[in-house]
């Protein structure tokens, strides 16, 4: 039996599609721009869309985007918007997973209360760019240079290096003025000690110069972490602090024996009320030179002592003292004296001169007056106060033919506090001398514009009033302070002295 053979099955073909069926599946026109491919497709039945359209597709797996347009023109605008916040972001707007994790965990930190792009903009504004790069040393030596250049008094310069230049030590010069909180201000400030003024002082310095920083664009307007540091309260402004006419005699007399050279400065501190720095003249300020100078100056010298020391040297001059004399400290410390005279005899360090003898007019028949000269006034505007008849008893007994009638600031000092010791119990306020003047002359003539004229006051009269109109001091006690004057009212003329050093 014949095995039969199966029939092999005929091939069936594959029929061809029918033209319904070729126009249901999509068709492609692919170009490229920018990097982008720009595809044109026709849609086939069931699509969304029913017409041709683009699309844009950039081909990042992991940053995918993609646009959809009706004309390739409309796409080529659609990528152009794209690519340009690219270029003008970079890449910050990618997250990577470690970023994704990051965001989230910022936005449960803000528990709802903000969303992630507010928590952004928060710190954006509080971190600009020039900013994150100015350290807080750098802003700072910017700020008081511009201060100089305003015209700034040396001594408000000086005072605002001294609390800037303590801020600086405790935050570190290297800090980015952007990267201060509030908190470190704060911190900051509650470190100090002090009165109530004294503290608000702080904060008003800091104050001052983060707004410089915001003007500078260093930090944001709305950045300034020492505007809502809370500083104590003023207390109830006292009287100003005066003496008795008998307390201000006592003075006079025991100043005419044991400080007759002082007793013209006195006297004029005491009835024409000006200002210590005005009488005695004040120091200049020190630059940043003279400061690295001296710091060369100190550390010369603790080399100077560590190679005496191991040297075992004593006071004498033995050989190992002129073996030390030529040593390399030995030679930093002579250079470093040297810059450092050289440097305050040129930029500053040296006592500005005070009132002068010829500054006082007495012998004028009309106005006797004395001339505060505008370089060392306080509001730096040159002024005129009238000599008094008591005033000038004391200084034609002191008059002397020229010269300052202080030589000597410290000499000064030390004059006053002899005197005040000699009183036994007297307790020394400052600006006495110049609060006693106001409170006796206000009561005594009432005259309020001409005191605030005298006492170098810019339309200060209204203040002149609050603070001397209810001084505690009687109309008799006023008669007799201004009739204090010398034991001998005998006019003495007398040679200038030598000025002492620092004059």
């Amino acid at each position: 039996m014949h095995r039969q053979r199966k029939a092999k099955h005929a091939m069936k073909h594959k029929p061809k599609q029918t033209d319904r069926a070729a126009r249901s599946r999509r068709k492609y026109h692919t170009d490229e721009y920018r990097g982008w491919k720009l595809r044109y497709i026709v849609p086939k039945q069931g699509d969304r869309h029913t017409t041709p359209y683009w699309i844009a597709d950039n081909c990042d797996r992991h940053n995918r985007k993609r646009a959809v347009a009706d004309t390739r023109a409309d796409a080529v605008k659609r990528v152009d918007e794209i690519v340009g916040e690219l270029e003008k972001h970079g890449t910050a707007h990618k997250l990577d997973d470690d970023m994704r994790e990051a965001a989230l965990r910022a936005a449960r930190v803000s528990n709802g209360r903000a969303t992630l792009d507010e928590i952004v903009a928060f710190w954006a504004e509080r971190h600009p760019v020039d900013g994150n790069k100015i350290g807080l040393g750098d802003m700072v030596a910017r700020f008081l240079k511009k201060r100089e250049e305003l015209g700034y008094r040396p001594e408000t310069i000086r005072e605002l290096r001294w609390k800037l230049t303590a801020f600086e030590k405790a935050i570190g010069a290297k800090t980015p003025v952007a990267g201060i909180w509030e908190a470190d201000v704060e911190r900051f400030i509650a470190g100090r000690k002090g009165q109530a003024t004294t503290i608000r002082a702080w904060k008003k310095a800091l104050n001052s110069f983060f707004r410089y920083c915001q003007k500078e664009k260093a930090i944001s307007k709305k950045a300034n972490p020492a505007a809502a540091v809370e500083v104590p309260k003023l207390p109830r402004r006292k009287p100003p602090a005066t003496w008795a006419a008998r307390d201000v005699e006592s003075f006079m007399r025991i100043a005419e024996t044991q400080a007759p050279d002082m007793v013209a400065g006195f006297a004029v501190l005491w009835w024409a009320g000006l200002r210590p720095a005005e009488l005695c003249g004040q120091y200049g300020l020190e630059d940043d030179r003279i400061k690295k100078a001296k710091d060369r100056l100190k550390q010369a010298r603790i080399n100077f002592e560590a190679e005496r020391l191991r040297l075992g040297m004593g006071k004498g001059r033995g050989g190992n003292m002129r073996k030390l004399g030529a040593t390399a400290e030995a030679q930093a410390l002579k250079a470093a004296r040297a810059d450092l005279a050289k440097l305050m005899a040129k930029h500053g360090g040296e006592v500005m001169p005070g009132l002068q003898w010829a500054d006082i007019c007495l012998d004028d028949p009309v106005e006797k007056f004395i001339s505060v000269r505008a370089e060392y006034s306080k509001v730096q505007e040159p002024r005129h106060v009238e000599i008094l008849p008591n005033l000038e008893i004391w200084l034609r007994k002191y008059r002397k033919v020229g010269g300052p009638l202080v030589s000597n600031p410290t000499a000064f000092r030390r004059a006053r506090d002899k005197v005040v010791v000699a009183m036994e119990g007297a307790r020394w306020s400052p600006d006495v001398c110049r609060h006693s003047f106001a409170s006796y002359h206000y009561k005594a003539h009432g005259d309020r514009d001409k005191l605030a004229a005298m006492m170098g006051h810019s339309a200060m009269s209204r203040e002149i009033e609050k603070h001397y109109k209810d001084a505690t001091v009687s109309r008799a006690d006023a008669e007799k302070y201004w009739q204090i004057v010398p034991d001998s009212e005998a006019a003495v003329e007398t040679e200038p002295r030598t000025a002492r050093k620092g004059a």
